[in-house]
This record gives C-alpha cells, structure tokens and sequence, in this order.
C-alpha cells in the first residue's frame, strides 16, 4: 500500500487512485508523442502542459509533480532522449504549479491564467532558459529573444485551452469524481 503524503490522517492510497495515478501517467505518455511545432532548435510548442494540468487539478501539487517526475524520465527513455535532471526538475515544478492553482479549485480564467504565467516565467523563461544556457553554452542574446517570443504566445493560447479543456463538461465531471 502506499501512504497519502499529502494528507497524513488519511490512510492509504486506494486502488482506484492508484490505477488513476497509473492511467493519467499513460495519458502524459502519449501526450509526450503528439508532435511539437518546433520553432528552430531550442523552442517547441506542444501539448504536454494539458497532461501536467490534469494531474493537477486531479492529485494536487504533491502527486502531481511525482507524477510529472516519472513522466519526464519515462517519456526521455522511451524516446531516446538523454535525460538531464534540470529538465526533469522542471517538469516537477510545473506540476506542482498547476497543482497549487488548480487543486480543488474552480476552473475560472483567473486560476487557470496564474497557474499558465507561473510555469511560463518561472520555469519556461526562468529554469527551462538557464538549462539551455548550460547545456548548449549559447550567449543568452542567442536564445532569449525567441523564447520570449514563444512564450508571449503560448501564455493566452495555453491559457485559452486550458480553459476550454477544464470547462468541458466531460472532463468537469471526471475531475470532480476523481479528483483525490
């Protein structure tokens, strides 16, 4: 069994959590594998901020960003992908952030506008930037201005279907009877 780290005078995890843990780590798999807009080598636009979403308004910011660390190593090795725990670290944040903004919360613009700016400028600009920088030694002149780019777009166009996707009426219902 494994103990509900969240919330220490609950019990244990039950096997439906546990398997719903499991299905959304799938569903953030196969997201890993919808195919990215690449904007040159070191900007992509893609859909995986959706599963990170999810699995936080689902689980909270605690599961979600355990989630978001297997996620990130599994899909690297599935892929062929050299893992870098900077990257790996992100992720984990990001779901912690959707999990603090959206965890038993409405799913209003607001909520969903903040917990969107928090990973875009925190992790996005912020973290994601300085691994970059690391990794690949350019000159930030080099990578900045296009990040900034992307990530001035896919503020309201993340935003925008976040929205959308938590203000369906089936994935409403599905994050109100799962939700842990």
């Amino acid at each position: 069994m494994i103990k509900n780290s969240t919330n220490p005078s609950q019990k244990r995890l039950t096997t439906l959590q546990v398997s719903l843990l499991g299905i959304i780590l799938g569903l953030r798999i196969v997201l890993s594998f919808v195919p990215s807009i690449n904007l040159g080598n070191l900007v992509q636009l893609g859909v995986g901020f959706i599963g990170a979403a999810l699995s936080g308004a689902l689980f909270g910011p605690w599961y979600a960003l355990i989630l978001s660390l297997f996620n990130d190593l599994i899909t690297s090795l599935l892929q062929g992908k050299n893992i870098f725990l900077g990257f790996t670290l992100s992720a984990g944040l990001g779901g912690l952030f959707y999990g603090y903004f959206l965890y038993r919360k409405p799913a209003s613009w607001k909520n969903i506008f903040f917990a969107v700016l928090s990973v875009t400028l925190i992790i996005n600009l912020g973290l994601n930037s300085i691994w970059i920088k690391m990794m690949y030694g350019k000159a930030w002149a080099v990578f900045m201005p296009m990040r900034i780019v992307k990530n001035t777009l896919s503020l309201p166009l993340n935003t925008i279907i976040l929205y959308f996707v938590f203000n369906n009426r089936t994935v409403k219902s599905f994050i109100n009877k799962y939700q842990f």
